[in-house]
């Protein structure tokens, strides 16, 4: 009776730890237009342009104090619209969701669930993860994401991808005693490690990551044959651990919120009236930046059949410990520019081009506890495999790996 209590109050306390989000402070964006002095000379450009008849009377340091006042305002305006955008934009459900994927990416390739190993294994494979089922459609159309978020709409999901190499040891190959309830005959031991640094057109994306991992498995119960002819092998039953560190920084140009303001200047000058209009803009090019790191501990149950020596299906069940954090940060790439036009006197003139100074800081952590199924198919041709393998957890997070390995 008791042990059935303390069962129930062990499963309360895990689900509600599962699905549970770190808190972490909401982000505003922080929007300088830059310095709007109109530089010395632009006077001078506004006369030629506009009223010849002013030219060589040094009417150029007048016309640009009178416009400065309205330059001012502008800039002013200019600011608001754009900072009003920016801050609807709420990152926060895409920074937390994607350290949550970034972590389930990371812990894809573990140990290896389907083969039977005599004395190694070596894998290379690659996985991606999305926390949020709305992402699965999401992302049949990358291109309406990136057009959302320059409409101030930001995705309600988070993604997260990674890759690793990994060298398994299986202790059976040394025969080693058995010391009581242990045999470390059915030990096996894996580590992990990956770094990747790519760019891709130029600057406009660069990826760093990094994978570092290291687990054992441990037969509970030990493989047998189901058929006599061993054309149908159970795998046991296995449990396995460990720790995986992962890291991934990217930086990518993007279009955020854009803005645009106007403002009518009127201008006398020697005897010459006109109403400028001046206009703002800045077109939203920027470039953000996410740095993720991953620390994940899984435990897992898993068991795998083999039929025809061929296809193995494997799967089991587990509990991952994720902690870490995602970090988003964003930074303005493009100037923004002042014109000033007269009406019916041609094209406007760029008055200044100022650099704005654009800068943002989110950071969140992942789930720190959620429970998960697996379920996977390897090809075998020998002592080389091919498989492939999904998973989903009680964070919505969905993920694929894949891979090729080698044993004996």
């Amino acid at each position: 009776m008791h042990s059935t209590r303390a069962t129930k109050i062990l499963a309360v306390c895990f689900f509600l730890c599962v699905g549970t989000l770190s808190s972490a402070h909401a982000a505003d964006f922080i929007f300088d237009i830059g310095d709007t002095q109109i530089p010395s000379g632009t006077g001078e450009r506004l006369i030629d342009a506009y009223f010849p008849q002013l030219s060589g009377r040094n009417a150029g340091p007048t016309l640009e104090g009178q416009l400065q006042p309205y330059v001012n305002n502008l800039g002013s305006s200019l600011q608001t619209d754009i900072l009003s955008r920016l801050n609807a934009l709420d990152f926060a459900p895409l920074v937390g969701r994607s350290a949550t994927a970034h972590a389930a990416a990371a812990r894809a390739t573990s140990v290896d669930h389907a083969s039977f190993i005599k004395m190694f294994s070596l894998t290379a494979a690659g996985s991606a993860a999305v926390t949020g089922f709305d992402g699965l459609k999401a992302l049949s159309n990358p291109s309406q994401i990136a057009d959302d978020i320059s409409n101030s709409i930001t995705p309600n999901f988070g993604l997260g991808a990674g890759a690793s190499a990994m060298l398994g040891f299986n202790f059976g190959a040394l025969n080693l005693r058995r010391l009581g309830f242990f045999n470390p005959n059915r030990l096996q031991l894996y580590v992990s490690a990956m770094y990747v640094n790519l760019t891709y057109n130029g600057d406009d994306v660069m990826a760093k990551t990094q994978n570092y991992g290291a687990h054992v498995k441990y037969q509970l119960i030990a493989p047998n044959k189901i058929t006599a002819n061993s054309l149908v092998r159970w795998g046991g039953l296995n449990v396995a651990s460990g720790l995986t560190w992962a890291g991934t920084d990217l930086g990518f140009n993007t279009s955020l919120p854009s803005g645009d303001a106007e403002e009518t200047a009127p201008i006398s000058v020697a005897g010459v009236t006109e109403n400028l209009t001046l206009k703002g803009v800045w077109t939203g090019d920027a470039q953000l930046n996410a740095q993720m790191r991953a620390y994940t501990v899984p435990l897992e149950v898993s068991s795998f059949i083999q039929m025809l020596y061929v296809f193995t299906v494997f799967g089991g069940i587990a509990m991952d410990l994720n902690f870490g954090h995602m970090q988003l940060d964003a930074a303005a790439k493009a100037p923004l520019t002042i014109s000033a036009s007269a009406p019916g006197k041609g094209a406007a003139i760029d008055v200044l081009t100022p650099t704005p100074t654009l800068s943002y800081l989110l950071k969140k952590s992942p789930v720190h506890i959620d429970g998960r199924a697996f379920l996977g198919l390897q090809l075998n041709a020998g002592v080389i495999a091919v498989y492939a393998q999904g998973m989903i957890d009680t964070s919505q997070t969905v993920m694929a790996s894949a891979g090729i390995r080698g044993f004996y």
